[in-house]
């Protein structure tokens, strides 16, 4: 069987838990959570389908959302990423 990818050359963001994943056409958005030292984490990690790669997502403007875990989101669109909730 062929592989179509090399799953071991693929650079995944920090492992954690209670994140918020959302998707928007074919990039899936991997958000904050906590890591396994239990520090609240505020990042954003994208994920691109058809490539195949992870890359972090660069905050427009002086926005940062809080750092949080527990809570739910939704991508509107390509800028625009409702959170709500978490703690």
């Amino acid at each position: 069987m062929k592989k179509l990818f090399n799953v071991a050359a693929v650079k995944a963001p920090v492992a954690r838990i209670n994140y918020s994943i959302s998707c928007y056409k074919q990039k899936i958005f991997l958000f904050a959570g906590m890591d396994m030292e239990n520090n609240l984490l505020n990042s954003m990690d994208e994920f691109e389908a058809s490539l195949y790669k992870y890359q972090p997502v660069k905050y427009r403007g002086e926005y940062f959302p809080k750092a949080r875990h527990g809570h739910t989101a939704v991508a509107i669109d390509q800028y625009t990423m409702l959170i709500i909730g978490g703690t």
